[in-house]
């Protein structure tokens, strides 16, 4: 059968040239660990000591957002790949039954995925 999408790319061609989303959250907590630092001291016998609470309820805060960014982007590419296995099962059986039939919707889904590239300017 012919896979009619092939990567991660593939299935979000805008988003992934729009920007490198796990590039920009692993700056994001880096500034978060540096506010932490700054937030926190450590004296000579090595306890540590809170130096700006608002600094660290902030790095806090920012770490929590992060986390929930990453895992609305892991929950968004898991649907997409349980979505691309039921189209590959269903591709798959009706070209089991009529080889002629998986074309012609293949062909379709390829049109309909070039006219939404079209249309957004992909």
């Amino acid at each position: 059968m012919t896979k009619l999408v092939s990567s991660e790319a593939d299935v979000l061609p805008a988003a992934h040239r729009a920007l490198d989303f796990w590039r920009m959250l692993d700056e994001l907590d880096a500034d978060t660990r540096l506010l932490r630092d700054y937030a926190v001291t450590t004296m000579p016998d090595g306890t540590r000591k809170l130096r700006v609470p608002f600094a660290l309820r902030d790095a806090h805060r920012m770490r929590t957002d992060l986390m929930r960014l990453a895992l609305q982007h892991a929950e968004v590419a898991w649907s997409t790949e349980r979505m691309r296995q039921m189209y590959d099962a269903i591709l798959d059986v009706i070209g089991e039954v009529s080889p002629d039939v998986q074309r012609l919707v293949l062909d379709r889904l390829r049109r309909l995925q070039s006219e939404l590239k079209d249309r957004d300017g992909v």
